[in-house]
């Protein structure tokens, strides 16, 4: 019976998609291989076939995808080698100049507004606005990993050089940048221009950006086998091991950033921390599939109890007999209880089950 959903077209590309993924098509082997599928499956449902058993069949005349794109990558390998070239330049053109040529915009920003506002209200909100919305750019690269992917993907297929040219193009802005900024704007640190702004608002908002870059990439790297689109799911729904310490370790760092914000009163700051805390601990809680709930909370947090107690006593000492650990530590704790038990909570109203 013939699947409401099959469209002959749709089906077709995607599987000369396939194998164009695993090896190296040219435009014509492209042509010759849907002409191909669509003489063969109209002469299958001229026969008595539906058009999705005729499709398969003429799959499997064709033969494995990834038998033919061994085949067909034999044949192109110049092509193939070409793509590799092309991923290669436009891979250090993301990955080094476009990052190198953010940082240099951002110190040209940070010097601008502090030569024109100090100090002052303005210049904390523009600059605080500004992390976060980079911060939020970066998350955006995970959720849309799919996305720019196939984008990349078409480029490389169609418009390789122009893809290099256009990738090319932040390393000779951040060429000419620095020959027209001020020698200050480029030489000072960005940790030091925000320092300038005595806020701790401010400081708070950059570290968000590097921890944002480290989420991304953990997001990504461990997403990588999924079929699927990345979503909170697809990774926490049953993380391995090492994703789980990565995460604990990220969170650690996420929550211990939060006493850059000074707050007056050790009971705020400790709030602040185990919020950090209760949001991760729901986190792995509603989105966990596997029977190993408590098992996963204590692999994903028990370096953070351990650098809070080992680190923790020992500035204690140092700060002449204060009991702050005590603090951060209890707060941890009741912050993964506290996310542990509103992640229960929320999958049995969803339906769902956060089994331990």
């Amino acid at each position: 019976m013939e699947s409401s959903n099959f469209t002959l077209d749709k089906e077709i590309k995607n599987y000369v998609d396939l194998i164009n993924a695993q090896g190296s098509l040219n435009e014509s082997d492209k042509k010759e291989l849907i002409s191909h599928l669509l003489d063969s499956t109209e002469l299958l449902v001229g026969l008595g076939l539906n058009e999705e058993e005729s499709f398969l069949i003429a799959c499997k005349r064709i033969g494995k995808t990834d038998v033919l794109a061994t085949e067909y990558g034999k044949v192109n390998f110049s092509l193939r080698a070409s793509k590799i070239w092309v991923y290669l330049f436009t891979g250090f053109n993301l990955f080094y100049s476009l990052p190198s040529l953010v940082i240099l915009l951002l110190s040209i920003l940070y010097y601008s507004i502090n030569s024109v506002y100090s100090n002052s209200l303005t210049a904390v909100t523009i600059i605080t606005f500004v992390n976060l919305l980079l911060s939020a750019a970066i998350c955006c690269i995970a959720i849309y990993k799919h996305q720019i992917s196939s984008f990349l993907e078409n480029q490389v297929e169609k418009k390789p050089f122009r893809l290099i040219l256009i990738t090319s193009l932040p390393l000779a802005i951040k060429y000419f940048s620095l020959k027209i900024a001020p020698p200050a704007a480029a030489d000072i640190s960005l940790w030091f221009q925000i320092r300038e702004l005595q806020s701790s608002i401010a400081e708070f908002s950059l570290i968000l950006v590097p921890i944002s870059i480290i989420a991304v990439f953990i997001m990504i790297i461990f997403s990588l086998g999924k079929v699927t689109h990345s979503t909170l799911e697809s990774v926490f729904g049953r993380p391995s091991a090492l994703f789980l310490v990565l995460f604990g370790t990220l969170t650690e760092l996420f929550s211990a950033s939060t006493r850059v914000l000074r707050a007056d009163n050790i009971i705020y700051s400790s709030i602040m921390f185990g919020f950090v805390y209760m949001s991760a601990s729901y986190l792995i809680t509603v989105q966990n599939r596997t029977s190993s709930l408590n098992k996963n909370l204590a692999i994903a947090f028990s370096f953070g109890v351990f650098a809070e107690v080992s680190v923790g006593i020992s500035a204690d000492i140092d700060r002449g007999g204060s009991y702050f650990t005590l603090f951060f530590t209890a707060a941890l704790i009741l912050g993964v209880l506290l996310g542990r038990s509103l992640g229960i909570s929320s999958s049995k109203r969803k339906g769902t089950k956060a089994t331990n």
